[in-house]
Parts: structure tokens; sequence; C-alpha cells
């Protein structure tokens, strides 16, 4: 289907981005900000940064049972933006079956080529099993979690950091799912709790 993605573990990722991130800000404290798997990296990352304050996006500190190939339907929609699989589908489909797919729901993703769309697969496949190994440790970076809608009978994810942020750690619960967090319409209300935590942050 694609290039083999090796695999990573979220400390050896979060420290890959940690590099990346001083040659950008190479003293001085940082703001970060991550969403879903992005948070678990971000957090981890904060623990050896000078950090101010961590934003996470409806993020999970790992243990996560890793699915494996058995819920196709909730590894495309994580790695193709939401893309509802296809009924008849019980294991990943070839990169061109997936294209077509793409094309026939009006995806923006059709316009990628083949083996970009094998590889997001990839690493969205392994990014599951990273985060199914790890176990965030405590953190006391002052912290705004942003808690996604929850199917009725369901937990806010924010619930799975008590104990964990052993700083200040403040929530914000918006009306827009999780693979929504990042679309048009909920931007303007997270970017504004964002630019409020920000602010207070570096007051």
């Amino acid at each position: 289907m694609s290039e083999q993605v090796p695999p990573r573990s979220v400390a050896e990722l979060a420290a890959e981005y940690r590099e990346l991130i001083r040659e950008i800000v190479p003293n001085g404290p940082v703001i970060l900000v991550g969403w879903s798997f992005g948070g678990t990296l971000a957090q981890r990352i904060a623990a050896s940064l000078d950090t101010a304050a961590l934003v996470l996006l409806d993020s999970h500190p790992g243990g996560l049972p890793d699915p494996g190939e058995t819920d196709v339907a909730e590894l495309l929609a994580t790695a193709l933006d939401g893309l509802e699989a296809a009924e008849h589908w019980r294991t990943v489909p070839p990169p061109a079956e997936l294209a077509e797919h793409l094309r026939r729901v009006g995806s923006p993703l059709a316009s990628l080529d083949e083996q970009v769309l094998g590889n997001l697969v990839a690493v969205a496949r392994e990014n599951r099993r990273a985060m199914a190994a790890h176990r965030a440790g405590p953190s006391s970076v002052p912290t705004l979690f942003v808690d996604a809608k929850q199917p009725d009978g369901y937990a806010p994810a924010s619930d799975w950091w008590r104990g964990i942020a052993t700083g200040s750690f403040e929530t914000h619960q918006v009306r827009f799912g999780h693979l929504d967090l990042l679309h048009s319409d909920a931007v303007p209300e997270i970017g504004a709790a964002i630019t409020r935590k920000i602010t207070y942050a570096t007051a």
C-alpha cells in the first residue's frame, strides 16, 4: 500500500519535534498547542522545554488499546480528515480505491496522489500504536484543555488528565466533535480561548 513507516514511540517523536522547536525558538519559554495525538506529543515535549502554557485539544494521555486493523472506519477517519469509510471495507483498501472514494464524496484530499494517501494511513496506524504504548507523566505546566463534544454517556476527555496535570488545569467545552476542532466553524471559539490563555500566561 505504501512505504513502510518506521515505528517510533511518543518519546522519540517528541524529542524530534523538540529539536525543531528549539531551532525556531532557541531560548525562552514557549507555548505549545496540540490537537489529538499532537497534544499527546506536546505534553511530552513540555516536560523538557521551558513552557509557559500548554493547550491540549481533545488529546489523550495514552494507554488506549490499539485496535490494529480491526477498526478500519476509525483509522481512515483519523488519517483522512474524518472520511466516512465505505460500508463494504473490512480492511484498508488500496490507495487507488481510496482516491476514487475521496473523489466520489467530494473530499479536498482527493487532490493528493495515491502514495501520499497511503503514507497518511500508514502514519496514522503507527501513531495509534505509539499512543497505545504511551503513558503520560505528570506535568506542572499551566494547561488549557479543550473538550470536544462527546457522545451521550461518555465522560469529557479532560477527565483522563486529572491527576496527571499537577499545575493549573482549565477546561473549555465546545459544541464540536473531535474531528471538527480545526474546521473553520470551530476556530473562532477555540482561538479566543487560546488567546485568553496565552495572554494570561505571558502577562
